[in-house]
């Protein structure tokens, strides 16, 4: 029987037609259905919302890369969206979807990698590298036996199904019933069928389609029904919705307590996911193509340290390995095979355009205008990935954002949106054209981009508007319809905004020359001459003057923006050069722009530049008292500086000159008078106190690197003639000896504390131990990598040796008399050349110098970056103070002296769930994820230093809540748990911190927040069951529960004490603020009915110093400020407080009214709020990468603290005057001339540090 088929737009019968009697194969299914669609006439948005499901779920059914389920049934909603409504025609496509179905839809088990699809349960045995997580993860699901729930996290592109799919359910299934479905296929209705008998688990793939194509009450809905599942349910939730699934207070629950991150593979997991498959299947890969491909997959410098590639790229991998097994020959994987496949390259191109052609013509036009948003375009011809906020993008785009999302092109994540490899840029041919199309109109949509969101920012000030030039070509911009067509909402309101103000203003200069003409004709009709035109001309001069006075003001307002913004960019390259240009703009106007690149200058880091060289430096050496710099380089000379003040460094004598070429090794003796360098053309030059340079010699060939015994008495020289030389210092023999040699040259040196050992890294990839008290070549030789060793050092205690290679890596060995055995894996942080290594004088730390232009610093003992410093090219050279700074040499031809770690505290593991400080703001408690805490001196905010040792759970008590608050003493730390429980800790010793007996008890659920009264005599609790507890801290050893204070709808949030400790006040998850007199805290009093104004979660309440205002903020993203004069009529004033783009999760107060809020976006706003009924936009800070939960001030100082989901804790100053002082006290080399015309080229030339 045939089947009719019945179409809506009879006029494109002509065009071939579907028939589902022709589905072979996933492909032909896609084939007919989008033919069907075709001839519907309609797109896949207008599918998708006639049949009511995801667009991205309809695009995926389109494309193929998904097959509709049969239940729910989802294809006959489609089929009658596209207008096939007959039972038999139905059923034919059906059958079709059916026999799919049942046809074997994956290459046989021999093939070793799975390409762009996921990995499936029954791909078990060929998944690899995520083995230790997949542990992780199923022992947290076994753990919670009975019910309960996880969510797996993490960017697009992560791995999130595969590990679900190929990782937990094979591991969980020998033991477990396990119920797996995608979000998409489930509604609230259907859960409870979940959890037939022998159900344990419940997997739900894709969570974010939960929220993607439901309501927000029909998400919230199943949400809620699968939270009360008697089962254990386990959700994978793309990062870029956690905000959206905070929302929901159960799921904020389950994200505080049981969340797993899925991170980045590390290089020797994702090397196992390139070898292991083509072992089990019996194939080799050539030597050389799995470090390939690591090289190839490696992240950007600014990634997650220790990640071995970008999110996004693994199945782009898989999809090259699968390529070139495709081609291999005689069982082995080759490189050629790789190259013939086009390699990622190809991968990307391919997956891009295979993406592209799914789209209809107005998404193709989207998907246009997204590509160009999401890249930057530098110089002529460069262009880089740009992260992009997705406030940025808008409603439009989300379909078509999604499906590059889906095809891994596109990494979505809580912080914002970007391309996920830079091959795309590259490699795939129709984003080169788009991008070349017009590149002058992309630097010009950029300029609208930056300069509209810098208007937002500053309360759409009119002196942020575009003018001249730049307000022509956005107009231009925006007139053009194909170009103009990527102009978001914002963007187009400010250029309106931009030409209103220029029209306004040519309209009143039209009106000034109108009256004055009128005004002489008058005065000339009746005979005022010479007097009268006297006061004509004089009053139209004030005029002129005025009005030349306000274009002055916005000139300088709009100037103090740029720079500011310039400065910012600068701050990723050259420290120095971007605090001074930041106070510079801050003199030229104090607009919020200027303030906050001036604070976020004190944020990191402090850096010392010294000038003066000409071309690359190559190396830096420091005296042991640290009051003298050496660096050499490209222009053959050696300049040394006298450092013992570090903001003012000064020549030490003129340059030491000699060398015939490039000096490469530079070396200062124990006694900070004699020196040594070497160079090009073998050249070493000795220059001892009042003695000019000698020469020695023996070197054939160039000099790498030179060094002085610890004792001062012998001189070592490494070249690229294989050898090592060492001459006596006091009686150089021609010639000197020969102390090593191999057949590579000798690139760096470096002696054992000692004396007694000498390492030598060469070209060849070895490291040689060289005993020094022998008199002939001999020693023990060190694998490192394989090639050159550009960087060798000793810790001070000589057990530990660094070497740093050109493949990137640093490898560790400790170091027992001759003996040397590998400690650990290698460090792997840059993706380029480590020229450079040092030890801190401490041990703990280790300095690599790379050439992707930054140094990292390490914590040797955790194996993590610390602090990362910045710079505008290579960096050649480290060498550490005694003072514990760092020295640096770079190819700018600059050496740089760092503070480090500067204003930045390492929390523990897990991230920083709560920051307190002592009331006079000296003493700061952090406490983290995992139940630990520690206390740590801010006394000096540059230069933290710990109090103690790290505060572990004590026995007994529950899993840490997150909770935590110190006293305004100082003397005791209180920690809540996820029962209910508080913990305290008498610190009043921080050395020897100790639990106080027994704990404190009441709450029937998770404390959200703890906070002590001004004085410290009460202890407010804050929990999940509604209430907020009061504890009588009057003997903190032995507290006294004083009452308890109910009424609230739902969770009770951080609580807050008025400044006289008479009033608490605290924010409820159903979106009210309730207030308390406490002052009798046994019999507290409500101050009537709970306040609204929030439209959601309110997390931070806070008082001001004077205690006449009061801030709340929540998830609705605003500040609310309220009169509490009358406490017992609180009235909110008029202007609310926007700007942060994610929930204000924590509000503090700082001097002179400064109010700070921290948001999920990474954010730090400051107001000025003292004129609470007009206050005014200071600063936002960019506290962190991630999601910050928490600032701490104290009215007294104008020291901030911010910290959230990393582990950096980072000290902020809010006095724009001490940053200043402090920018110009570490300088260094003051802005030149050059420097100033090309970042303030329209002001005078005014350094701002002299």
């Amino acid at each position: 029987m045939g089947v009719h088929m019945v179409l809506r737009n009879p006029s494109r019968s002509g065009a071939e037609a579907p028939d589902p009697r022709r589905v072979v194969t996933r492909q032909d299914f896609a084939r007919e259905l989008t033919l069907l669609r075709d001839h519907a006439g309609l797109t896949v948005r207008d599918v998708a919302r006639a049949a009511g499901i995801p667009h991205a779920s309809a695009g995926d059914y389109f494309a193929g890369r998904h097959l509709p389920p049969l239940k729910p049934a989802r294809l006959p909603a489609l089929l009658r969206a596209c207008g096939v409504t007959g039972d038999a025609e139905v059923e034919a496509w059906l059958e079709a979807l059916r026999r799919v179905r049942r046809t074997p839809g994956r290459r046989p088990a021999v093939v070793p990698y799975r390409g762009l699809a996921r990995y499936e349960a029954e791909d078990a045995a060929w998944y690899f590298g995520r083995e230790a997580l997949t542990s992780v993860l199923a022992e947290r699901v076994r753990a919670l036996e009975g019910g309960g729930a996880i969510v797996v996290v993490g960017p697009s592109g992560a791995g999130k199904s595969s590990l679900l799919r190929a990782g937990l359910v094979p591991a969980l299934r020998e033991d477990t019933g396990i119920v797996l479905r995608t979000a998409d296929e489930i509604d609230a209705d259907d859960v409870a069928g979940l959890c037939g008998a022998g159900t344990a688990v419940v997997v739900v793939d894709q969570f974010e389609d939960v929220f993607a194509g439901r309501s927000d009450a029909a998400a919230d809905d199943l949400v809620t029904a699968l939270l009360e599942l008697p089962a254990t349910v386990v959700m994978a939730l793309r990062a870029d919705f956690y905000g959206r699934a905070l929302r929901h207070p159960g799921l904020a629950r389950v994200l505080q307590a049981g969340q797993v991150v899925v991170t980045p593979m590390n290089e020797d997991e994702l090397r196992r996911a390139i070898v292991a498959p083509a072992q089990r299947a019996g194939l080799e890969l050539e030597p050389g193509l799995a470090d390939l491909l690591l090289r190839e997959v490696s992240p950007a410098p600014d990634a997650r340290p220790g990640a071995a590639h970008e999110t996004g790229t693994l199945p782009l991998l898989s999809h090259a390995l699968l390529s070139t097994w495709e081609r291999r020959r005689h069982g082995t994987l080759t490189i050629a095979d790789y190259r013939d496949s086009g390699g990622i390259a190809d991968a990307v191109a391919a997956t891009a355009e295979e993406a592209h052609r799914g789209l209809d013509e107005d998404e193709r036009d989207i998907a246009r205008l997204l590509f160009l948003r999401l890249v930057h375009i530098t110089g002529d011809t460069g262009v880089t990935r740009r992260r992009v906020a997705e406030r940025e993008l808008g409603d439009e785009v989300r379909g078509v954002l999604d499906r590059f999302v889906r095809q891994r092109l596109v990494t979505a994540r809580a912080d914002g949106v970007e391309i996920a490899h830079e091959a795309l840029l590259s490699a795939w041919p129709r984003l080169r054209g788009w991008l070349d199309a017009d590149r002058a109109g992309l630097r010009t949509h950029r300029r609208v981009t930056e300069g509209a969101q810098a208007w937002e920012e500053s309360g759409r000030d009119p002196g942020a508007l575009l003018r001249g030039a730049w307000l022509a070509e956005g107009e231009e911009l925006a007139a053009d319809p194909r170009r103009g067509g990527g102009l978001n909402e914002l963007e187009r309101r400010f250029l309106r905004a931009s030409a209103e103000q220029r029209d306004a203003e040519a309209r009143a200069a039209r009106r000034l020359v109108r009256r004055g003409r009128r005004l002489i004709a008058v005065l000339s009709a009746v005979s005022l001459v010479t007097l009268g035109l006297a006061g004509v001309t004089l009053r139209q001069r004030h005029a002129a003057d005025l009005q030349a006075a306000a274009a002055d003001a916005q000139r300088d307002l709009a100037v103090s923006r740029q720079v500011a913004i310039e400065s910012a960019k600068l701050r990723g390259e050259d420290v120095a050069l971007a605090g001074m240009t930041a106070l510079a703009a801050y003199r030229v106007a104090r607009t919020p722009e200027a303030r906050s690149s001036l604070l976020e200058a004190y944020s990191g880091p402090a850096a010392t530049r010294i000038t003066g060289a000409r071309g690359v430096l190559q190396a830096v050496a420091v005296t042991a008292d640290g009051r003298t710099l050496a660096a050499a380089g490209a222009d053959r000379a050696v300049r040394l500086w006298n450092i013992a003040d570090r903001g003012r460094p000064v020549p030490a004598g003129p340059p030491v000159t000699g060398h015939p070429d490039t000096v490469y090794g530079v070396a200062l003796a124990p006694d900070g008078e004699t020196l040594a360098s070497g160079g090009g053309g073998g050249t070493v030059l000795l220059r001892r106190p009042g003695a000019a340079p000698v020469a020695l010699t023996g070197p054939r060939n160039t000099v790498y690197a030179v060094a002085f015994s610890p004792d001062g008495r012998t001189l070592v020289a490494a070249s690229a003639d294989e050898t090592v030389r060492a001459w006596d210092v006091a009686d150089p023999e021609p010639g000197g000896r020969v102390v090593a040699e191999a057949s590579a040259a000798a690139h760096s040196v470096a002696f054992s504390p000692g004396g007694e050992t000498l390492a030598v890294g060469f070209a060849d990839g070895r490291v040689r131990l060289v005993d020094m008290d022998r008199r002939a070549p001999a020693g023990r030789t060190l694998a490192a990598g394989g090639r050159t060793v550009y960087g060798v050092a000793f810790s001070p205690d000589g057990r530990t040796l660094a070497a740093g290679s050109a493949d990137g890596t640093v490898r560790l060995w400790r170091v027992d008399g001759s003996s040397a055995v590998p400690s650990g894996r290698p460090l792997k942080g840059p993706d380029q050349w480590v020229n450079g290594v040092a030890f801190a004088p401490d041990g703990r730390s280790l300095a690599v110098a790379s050439s992707d232009g930054r140094v990292r610093v390490w914590d040797v003992g955790a194996r993590t970056v610390t602090t990362t410093l910045p710079h505008p090219g290579p960096v050649t050279a480290v060498a550490f103070l005694r003072s514990g700074s760092l020295a640096t040499a770079a190819s700018d031809g600059t050496a740089r002296i760092w503070d480090v770690p500067g204003p930045v505290v390492e929390g523990p593991e897990g991230g920083i769930f709560a920051v307190s400080l002592s009331r006079d703001g000296r003493v700061l408690a952090l406490a983290g994820a995992g139940g630990t805490a520690r206390l740590w001196s801010v006394a000096d905010p540059r230069r933290p230093v710990p109090l103690g040792p790290v505060i572990e759970r004590a026995a007994g008590s529950g899993t840490a809540s997150g909770a935590a608050a110190l006293s305004p003493d100082a003397a005791t730390l209180a920690i809540g748990t996820r029962g209910g429980e508080t913990r305290l800790w008498d610190v009043r010793s921080p050395s020897r911190p100790t639990a106080v007996p027994g704990m404190l008890t009441g709450p029937g659920d998770l404390v959200q927040g703890l906070a002590f009264s001004p004085d410290g005599r009460l202890l407010a609790v804050s929990s999940n069951d509604k209430s907020v507890y009061l504890w009588n801290m009057g003997d903190p050893r032995e507290p006294v529960r004083a009452a308890e204070l109910t009424g609230a709808a739902n969770y009770a949030y951080q609580a807050a004490f008025s400044p006289d400790g008479r009033t608490l006040a605290y924010g409820t998850a159903d979106s009210k603020v309730h207030l308390w007199d406490v002052t009798d805290a046994r019999n507290p009093v409500r101050l009537g009915p709970p306040l609204g104004g929030h439209e959601s979660y309110v997390f931070a309440v806070v008082f001001s110093p004077d205690g006449a205002t009061m801030a709340t903020a929540g998830a609705d993203n605003t500040v609310v400020l309220w009169d509490v004069r009358d406490r017992a009529r609180p009235r909110p004033l008029p202007r609310r407080l926007h700007g942060p783009a994610n929930y204000v999760y924590s509000l503090a107060y700082g001097p002179d009214d400064t109010l700070a809020a921290a948001a999920g976006d990474g954010t730090v706003w400051l107001w000025d709020t003292s004129d609470p009924s007009d206050p005014r936009a200071l600063a936002t800070l960019t506290g962190s990468a991630e999601s910050l939960y928490i600032d701490a001030a104290v009215p007294d100082r104008p020291l901030l603290v911010t910290a959230g989901v990393g582990r950096d804790v980072r000290l902020w100053s809010m006095d724009p005057d001490e940053v200043a002082a402090r920018i110009c006290a570490t300088a260094g080399t003051p802005i030149t001339e050059a420097e100033w015309r090309r970042y303030l080229p329209s002001a005078s030339f005014d350094p701002p540090c002299r």
